[in-house]
C-alpha cells in the first residue's frame, strides 16, 4: 500500500499583499530608438527624418516601486505588467519579465526599471490606446531556503 503524501506545506508568504511584498506606482514609457544609417551621426539624423513613425523601432521599458515588508531576501523576482484603455478595461498583457539586476532586501522598498522589449510602430499604440498601467509579482525565490513563491 503506498504511503499517504504529506501534507503540503504553506508558502513563507504571499505576494502582492500590502503587508508582505508588493508592487505599486507602476508605469510604462516608449522611447524611440537610434537610426543607424552607417553614415554617422549627420547621416542618422537625416534617415531618423526620412523615416515614417509606423517603421520606427521603439523600445518600451516599465517601471514601479517594490516594498518588501518580510524578513526575507528575494531573488529572480517576476513581474508583470497589464495595460488597460482608458476605461481600465484590460487591453492586453506584457511578457513576464524577470528582474536580473539586483535582490529585494528585506524590509526595504527598491525601484525598477525593466525592459519589456522593442517592436516597431509601438509607439502610436501606448501614446494612444494605452492610459492605464497595472503590474504585479509573478514569482520570487527566498534566497536563505531556495523556496520559491507563486502567485495564484
Amino acid at each position: 500500500m503506498a504511503e499517504p503524501a504529506p501534507p503540503a506545506k504553506p508558502p513563507l508568504f504571499l505576494l502582492n499583499e500590502k503587508d508582505t511584498v508588493f508592487i505599486e506606482k507602476c508605469s510604462c514609457s516608449v522611447r524611440k530608438l537610434p537610426v543607424e544609417s552607417g553614415a554617422g551621426a549627420l547621416g542618422n539624423a537625416f534617415l531618423s527624418n526620412l523615416t515614417p513613425e509606423s517603421d520606427r523601432e521603439y523600445e518600451l521599458s516599465c517601471k514601479g516601486r517594490v516594498t518588501n515588508k518580510t524578513g526575507y531576501k528575494l531573488q529572480n523576482v517576476t513581474f508583470q505588467w497589464e495595460y488597460l484603455s482608458q476605461t481600465k478595461f484590460p487591453i492586453s498583457k506584457g511578457p513576464a519579465r524577470e528582474y536580473k539586476n539586483n535582490y529585494i532586501l528585506p524590509k526595504s522598498s527598491a525601484s525598477i526599471t525593466i525592459v519589456i522589449g522593442s517592436d516597431t510602430g509601438i509607439r502610436n499604440y501606448f501614446t494612444k490606446e494605452v492610459k492605464y498601467y497595472e503590474c504585479k509579482i509573478l514569482s520570487a525565490v527566498e534566497v536563505e531556503t531556495g523556496e520559491k513563491l507563486i502567485f495564484k
